[in-house]
């Protein structure tokens, strides 16, 4: 099988400091208490600080009172903890306890959540683990850079020092958290992350998803009528187990002079320019190891000796991001013989 990443609708609005906006549904499983418990420390380190959490869900209680008990939020007079979040419309920190380091905004609507969001130096997703780390591309597109632990789907949304930070499954967050704060305070520094961070969710539009998408199952449709036309006579069950191994992948980088056509490969690997006017290519070769690669390329007409090494998950995502979102070549029509899929590369 093979996994698509969503898209985002991105816009670009101006950024205040310092703050904090986390977006999501407050369930025990995004364990935001992690991010409430190391808030004390970083308030010492960051004065100012503030933490709008927008969402609301059945941990809330919890969650309020954990911040009320650390003194980042202060108590209702009628003890209704979370009842005193800020109202649609009102600006960040414009709540009825405009002092407190963490404001409760329970569930808005888009507009306010995009404003609030896009107020943000950083958002913080403590999560142990996500299928797609939507959330943090949302922010991304926004401008607004991500921290969040190295676990499944969000270890996939963020890169690592470009777009946000990741932290290690059980290290403390305060030290990463404190370590983003004073970089986003630095100007240069702080535009830089913010351009990589729209620049990086700007490969994830819907359009580029269904595209993408599109591959994959046109692909399994021409696997299958290969594989029946070459298990005629040798029985149907041979013909349908008969598959790619999908676990593998092959990044290469080869040499293509500037205006030459991108190679044909299949419709499911990907090719694009690190560099639009640069002299080299990288082809992400999905189902392939690198044997099956190499002997692809050659017949794919790249005379130039590749650089080849086992691909990676941010490979892919790269990739993906980078060949649909720069108008790469129309992938080729249903049957023609670089559109089959029911082999790996090398072995057609």
């Amino acid at each position: 099988s093979a996994s698509v990443p969503s898209g985002v609708t991105a816009s670009v609005p101006s950024a205040a400091a310092p703050t904090i906006v986390c977006v999501g549904r407050l369930v025990p499983h995004k364990r935001l208490h992690l991010l409430l418990d190391a808030l004390p420390a970083l308030v010492a380190a960051h004065p100012g600080l503030t933490v709008h959490v927008v969402g609301d869900g059945p941990d809330r209680e919890r969650l309020v009172a954990r911040a009320v008990a650390l003194g980042l939020t202060s108590a209702p007079a009628d003890g209704a903890l979370g009842e005193g979040h800020a109202r649609n419309g009102d600006s960040p920190g414009g709540d009825s306890r405009g002092g407190d380091v963490v404001r409760w905004h329970g569930y808005t609507d888009a507009a306010t959540r995009d404003r609030l969001l896009a107020s943000a130096w950083l958002t913080v997703n403590p999560s142990h683990g996500e299928g797609w780390g939507l959330s943090v591309l949302e922010a991304a597109a926004l401008g607004v850079p991500a921290v969040a632990f190295r676990v499944p789907g969000l270890r996939d949304a963020i890169r690592d020092g470009t777009t946000g930070w990741l932290v290690d499954e059980g290290v403390p967050l305060a030290g990463t958290i404190g370590a983003a704060l004073r970089a986003l305070a630095d100007p240069p520094a702080a535009a830089r992350l913010r351009a990589a961070a729209r620049a990086w969710a700007a490969g994830f539009t819907w359009d580029a998803g269904a595209e993408l998408l599109a591959r994959v199952v046109t692909a399994e449709i021409d696997r299958l009528a290969q594989a029946q036309a070459r298990g005629s006579g040798r029985g149907e069950r041979a013909a349908r187990d008969r598959r790619r191994v999908d676990d593998e992948l092959t990044h290469a980088a080869f040499t293509l002079p500037a205006g030459a056509p991108r190679p044909a490969l299949r419709r499911t690997d990907l090719v694009y320019r690190p560099d639009p006017d640069g002299a080299e290519a990288v082809a992400v070769l999905y189902g392939a190891g690198e044997a099956a690669a190499q002997a692809a390329l050659a017949r794919a007409g790249v005379s130039a000796e590749a650089r080849l090494r086992p691909g990676t998950g941010e490979d892919l995502l790269v990739a993906t991001s980078r060949e649909l979102a720069s108008g790469a070549d129309a992938p080729p029509p249903a049957g023609s013989r670089r559109a089959a899929t029911g082999v790996p590369a090398g072995r057609g």
